[in-house]
């Protein structure tokens, strides 16, 4: 008989952040599934010529959270946009804002990856509401962690991209999958970490999940 795992990630309603309408509730199926509606509230959709290119977190009505190299590859931001409160690309009744500023890192190096983060100023201010909320920022003081995230622990991963290496069968449902933090000491990390200090490892011993191409 089979028996699938299910994790449930649940949130105390009266938090300023990390909430939404629904929990996020997570199997260990390899490769990953699709997310229960409205459970991840702080993803964004950020695009270009009306085109999926990457994902995004809310950090607050005014501002989010992306990668630098998904800011490097709109060269005109008159036709980028930042869409929220959906679950499906396709979805027509999201938040839609212009992108009214950005700031890449000073550090991006877009050929190792270090400081690949961005942050985006909106056109006007989200409307947090049930389905739309603001993801949870470490307040706690890390620097005393040889690593961190702490090797073993679980790790969940969200977006839009493609569900193979192959790049043809992007999702048009939010897709989330569990991977565990990996030690920056381990054979597999060595190769695509370039910068201990500043990136991490993630996976999972058996592979098969991963995120790809349009989940940044």
């Amino acid at each position: 008989m089979w028996r699938v795992e299910t994790i449930v990630y649940q949130c105390d309603a009266t938090d300023s952040c990390g909430c939404s309408k629904n929990d996020a509730v997570l199997t260990r199926i390899i490769g990953g599934e699709t997310a229960v509606s409205e459970s991840w509230g702080w993803i964004v959709s950020l695009r270009f010529f009306s085109t999926h290119i990457c994902g995004g977190s809310i950090i607050n009505p005014n501002y989010v959270l992306t990668a630098a190299h998904c800011i490097k590859a709109i060269t005109n931001f008159k036709y980028a946009e930042v869409v929220a409160g959906i679950d499906t690309i396709s979805q027509r009744n999201g938040q839609v804002r212009k992108i009214n500023k950005y700031w890449v890192h000073p550090n991006y190096n877009r050929i190792t990856y270090e400081n690949d983060i961005a942050i985006i100023k909106l056109s006007k201010p989200l409307k947090l509401k049930d389905k739309i909320s603001k993801v949870c920022l470490p307040t706690a003081n890390y620097s005393t962690l040889q690593e961190y995230p702490v090797p073993g622990s679980n790790l969940v991963a969200i977006g839009w991209g493609a569900k193979s290496t192959t790049f043809s069968d992007s999702s048009d449902t939010l897709q989330q999958v569990t991977v565990q933090a990996v030690s920056k000491l381990a054979s597999t990390c060595t190769i695509t970490i370039k910068n201990p200090a500043l990136q991490f490892c993630a996976g999972v011993n058996q592979g098969g999940k991963d995120t790809c191409q349009g989940d940044s």
